[in-house]
């Protein structure tokens, strides 16, 4: 019994002195980090079988072990991930908040700062120092982009340093976490009870640490060992193994670090899974932040370079020249190539050459894209948004360069060895903020005055009146190059003169020529007018383009095997031949929806017109024109003239007057235009005396009949102008300084009653670029006749180059002299061949009584396309209507002008260039128009679109501060719940380690009556 009682005793005092040790441990623990609280865990000792029963033997420790809940663990580690993640989130954005918003940094002072520097220079426009403030200002509003572009991309860079730094602070804490798992598997199977606890605790204390790094997620194991994996599932550190985790270059974009996760040989590229803690708050604060301001304020940019340019170039500065570049050109080559990241996993070779060209800002976004290429050749690409989106796909012919359009943009894929699997990362805007910057031009460079002038004609009767008129764009969007109205240096291309043909119905014609206007190209004729209102005069708008019928059947002379003879009544066909039509459209995925339309033999210009108008995104119209000059010799046989079957030579003296002999010009014009059926034709005529130019507004075909002797006749012509050949190819450089001095001159004998008046055109200079030689040699022409207008410098398609006269009528007669110096432009044949006379001049003569001479003109087309629409021809070599070479050219003349009041049948107005814009300040309200015109995206003025990037952060800014605070609170309550059950509580210790004592002596007093007891036992015995 003693003996029991001994071992009850000895049992209790282990169990006390375990858990007076264990007690002891936890209290100087207490302000250990990570530190758990222990216990140990009692149980009895087996009983055993007695006569009077079972008796107990006493109590054993089974296990010490931490007071820890799993759950609660993984808790505070979540928790502690978020609460990193959005304090790491809100403090960057907060950082963006303050440089995007304060007053020193900001965009929005320097833009009204930028706004008054011009409407002070709009008072004065002549002003010098007011002009220089507007370039200072424009200098600071250029800097002032570059340095928050400068600061964001050094953000960006920090960004990659900090993202390294973390990826090295997990790596160092997942090879400890490993070496861990390592001890605690072998301690458990040791003889050590102690030891995994305190490995335990520091297991969990690395696992929080991690945790405010990346978000991980655990998985323990049986043998005591942890696993950790984050990202998508990836592994981090399975057992004693840890996968390192690296920082490298940006395979797509190499200014951006990507995250890879090193297993073995193979680098898995994992950023885009990464999310939770202070990397994932990084990660997202670069992708849904800080790269979208870069891209935004780039779209800005961007968006000012090119809109305050455009207006620059629509208007004309100082010295009556229209304005140059006030910023750099967001279209340069090193803008253009800029805008493409490589993938490095890119099959080699290395050689691709990609551009994007901005062609609308209006459409232009701020989101970066990804072009891949698909398919074996490859022959397809699909191009997806910064959200995964594909947005267009189509196909590639392997023959470049080939161009992509895209809302705003273009993507050209220039020269290189284009692979499937290829892919690209295209950014429009992100470098916009970093590019741009002021040109080199002057004060007197800025191009403050408009250069389109409106006049009232003195005869007026009515009280219309006519506003001043408005450049909106001087420069094609889709080009980038001067509409054609602006392209004449110190012109308008044309002038116009607006004609009201009655009281609700007006001509827009061309009055280049004011005593012989002509119809546009288009016609704008037979236009409707609202008396009482402000009218738009001139339509279209900048997305229309138009194309003329240019096929060699359209409004030419007809030859001379096409004139046919015979009775009276006798009438030739046109020349038209068969052709097919097609109008086509590209659709949003990128299809081609083709529209086929078949122009018979023999059609009309008129007819052929209503036919296109049917067409969607189609609009057509027609018109016809012949010149003739009648040479009737009074004698013999009558001479007599049919048009459009109507005689004009009848004696109609009541109308016209005394029939004339010989027959003149003059007669047969006042016959065409007192004809009913004529004119309900859109047939009218003008005479100078010289000879009549008979034009339709409806486009119907002009048939012509000649009667007379053989010494009667008449010489018809169409629109050729009179032209001068070289015979050198100047594709090939030309010197003019080689040999000189280098000249000619060309005469159009336009002295008085048409004497020769010939002028000295000089050469100089070196050229290797065709185009700039012909622009120089066109600047020279123009020096030499003091104006533009009077001809035109074009090149052949055998690369020699031509003179053109601007006149085309019958009287117009070119000639070229010397001497040519070394002749670089090869025109010596042109100047034997003398004077020229337009080479579309036919001469029909009578061939007697009761037999004509029959020729019909065919008219020509013109098209109006909406945006997106172009109209291609089945007609081979020269063409038809229509050639292969017909190009489609901006439909809007670029400027806007309205007429309002009562005008009166008759009453005339003009449009023309502005020669004296010193004092005119419309290009400068312009400007000041700008700012507060929806330009950005199409949706916000520049003021707007900042403020929305400002607002869009600050809010976020706000509620992530606001979560951080939340996750915050919601952190601090998992550790407050994980320390009331793991953390060290000093008073219940205390209170332990007296109850512990307690147990530990009464456990000694056992021992001791068992040892009295024994005593006892053994007295009896004595």
């Amino acid at each position: 019994m003693s003996n029991g009682l001994l071992n009850i005793g000895r049992t209790g005092l282990q169990v006390s002195q375990n858990q007076l040790n264990t007690t002891g441990n936890n209290i100087t623990n207490a302000n250990t980090p990570g530190y758990s609280r222990q216990r140990v865990d009692v149980a009895t000792q087996d009983s055993f079988l007695t006569s009077a029963g079972y008796i107990g033997t006493g109590a054993k420790a089974i296990d010490i072990e931490r007071v820890v809940n799993q759950f609660v663990i993984e808790q505070v580690r979540v928790s502690g991930s978020t609460y990193s993640h959005l304090d790491e989130y809100s403090n960057k954005l907060s950082h963006l908040d303050n440089l995007l918003a304060n007053k020193s940094s900001a965009m929005s002072e320097v833009l009204n700062t930028f706004t008054a520097s011009v409407a002070t220079a709009s008072d004065d426009p002549a002003s010098l120092p007011a002009r220089e403030s507007v370039l200072a200002q424009s200098r600071i509003l250029a800097e002032r982009f570059n340095t928050l572009d400068k600061t964001m991309s050094d953000i960006a860079s920090g960004i990659n340093d900090e993202l390294e730094s973390i990826t090295q602070q997990i790596n160092i804490l997942a090879n400890a976490i490993g070496t861990l798992n390592k001890q605690i598997v072998e301690s458990s199977g040791s003889a050590s009870i102690q030891g995994p606890n305190s490995l335990f605790d520091q297991r969990d204390e690395l696992m929080k640490e991690l945790s405010s790094l990346v978000n991980v997620s655990v998985v323990n194991e049986n043998d005591g060992s942890a696993n950790v994996f984050f990202g998508n599932g990836q592994s981090l550190v399975v057992g004693a193994t840890t996968y390192e985790l690296r920082t490298i270059q940006g395979k797509a974009d190499p200014s951006r670090a990507d995250l890879v996760i090193q297993d073995g040989a193979t680098l898995k590229t994992i950023t885009q899974d990464v999310t939770g803690g202070k990397m994932g708050g990084l990660l997202e604060y670069r992708k849904n932040f800080l790269d979208p301001a870069i891209n935004e304020l780039g779209r800005m940019a961007i968006t000012i370079s090119d809109t305050m340019n455009r207006i620059q170039a629509g208007g004309l500065d100082l010295e009556g020249h229209y304005g140059s570049d006030l910023f750099r050109d967001i279209n340069d080559r090193e803008s253009v190539l800029s805008r493409v990241a490589y993938h490095v996993e890119n099959e080699s070779p290395n050689d691709r050459i990609i551009s994007v060209e901005i062609t609308d800002t209006s459409k232009l976004s701020a989101d970066n894209f990804e072009m891949r290429l698909t398919g074996g050749a490859p022959s397809v690409f699909e191009i997806l948004d910064s959200k995964g989106s594909v947005v267009k796909t189509g196909g590639l012919d392997g023959v470049f360069p080939q161009t992509i359009e895209m809302d705003g943009f273009k993507i050209t894929l220039e020269s290189g060895n284009f692979s499937n699997g290829d892919r690209f990362i295209i950014k429009p805007t992100h470098n916009g903020a970093g590019n741009i910057s002021l040109t080199g031009i002057q004060a007197d460079g800025l191009a403050f005055a408009q250069p389109i002038v409106t006049g009232t004609s003195s005869g007026n009767t009515g009280n219309g009146s006519i506003s001043k008129g408005n450049v909106v764009s001087a420069v094609d969007p889709k080009t980038g190059e001067l509409l054609p109205t602006f392209q004449k240096s110190g012109a308008l291309a044309p002038p116009l003169l607006i004609q009201f043909t009655s009281e609700t119905s007006y001509d827009v014609l061309d009055n280049t020529d004011p005593s012989n206007p002509i119809s546009l190209v288009p016609p704008l004729e037979n236009l409707k007018f609202t008396p009482g209102i402000s009218n738009e005069i001139l339509p279209g708008n900048d997305g229309q383009t138009f194309m003329i019928s240019d096929g060699f059947n359209a409004a030419r002379t007809p030859m001379a095997n096409e004139v046919v003879s015979g009775p009276i009544g006798t009438e030739a066909p046109n020349a038209i031949v068969d052709e097919v039509i097609t109008i086509s459209r590209t659709l949003d995925n990128g299809s081609i929806d083709n529209q086929k339309l078949v122009i018979p033999q023999g059609q009309s210009a008129q007819a052929a017109a209503a036919l296109l108008s049917e067409a969607d995104g189609v609009s057509a119209t027609a018109s016809s024109y012949a010149e003739f000059n009648v040479q009737d010799n009074g004698v013999g046989t009558d001479f007599e003239f049919y048009l459009n079957g109507k005689q004009l030579t009848l004696s109609q003296p009541n109308l016209l007057g005394t029939l004339p002999s010989p027959m003149t010009n003059d007669y047969l014009a006042d016959a065409i235009n007192t004809d009913g059926n004529l004119q309900a034709q859109g047939i009218r005529a003008v005479s100078d005396g010289k000879s009549v130019k008979v034009y339709s507004n409806q486009g119907v075909d002009l048939k012509f009949q000649v009667e007379g002797g053989t010494g009667d006749s008449v010489e018809f012509k169409g629109k050729a102008p009179a032209s001068a050949l070289g015979t050198v190819n100047v594709n090939n450089p030309v010197n003019f300084n080689a040999g000189g001095p280098n000249s000619f001159s060309l005469d159009l004998f336009d002295g008085p009653a048409g004497a020769s008046n010939p002028r000295t055109v000089e050469l100089e200079g070196s050229f290797s670029d065709t185009k700039l030689l012909l622009e120089h040699v066109q600047t020279q022409v123009d020096k030499a006749f003091g104006e533009a207008g009077k001809v035109t410098v074009a090149q052949n398609p055998d690369g020699t180059i031509r003179f053109d006269t601007v006149d085309n009528d019958m009287a117009t007669r070119l000639r070229v002299t010397g001497p040519l110096g070394a002749d670089p432009l090869g025109l010596a044949a042109a100047v034997a061949q003398g004077t020229q006379r337009p080479d579309d001049i036919l001469q029909v003569n009578g061939v007697g009584a009761g037999n004509v001479q029959a020729l019909t003109f065919a008219g020509q087309v013109s098209v109006t396309m909406e945006d997106g629409y172009t109209l291609g021809t089945d007609a081979a070599s020269r063409g038809n209507f229509f050639s292969q070479s017909s190009s489609a050219q901006p439909a809007f003349m670029g400027y806007g002008l309205n007429i309002s009041g009562n005008p009166d049948k008759g009453d005339k107005f003009t449009v023309d260039f502005n020669t004296d814009g010193s004092s005119d300040n419309r290009n400068a309200q312009a400007l000041i128009q700008l700012m507060d015109q929806q330009t950005v995206g199409g949706q916000a003025s520049f003021q707007q679109a900042y403020s929305q990037i400002v607002e869009k952060i600050a809010t976020e800014t706000f509620e992530a501060k606001s979560n951080r605070d939340a996750a915050k609170v919601v952190h601090e309550q998992a550790v407050s719940q994980r320390n009331s059950i793991s953390a060290v509580n000093l008073d219940e210790e205390a209170a332990n380690l007296i109850k512990f004592e307690q147990i530990y002596n009464a456990s000694s007093q056992i021992i001791n009556v068992s040892r009295q007891t024994f005593d006892t036992l053994l007295g009896i015995f004595r």
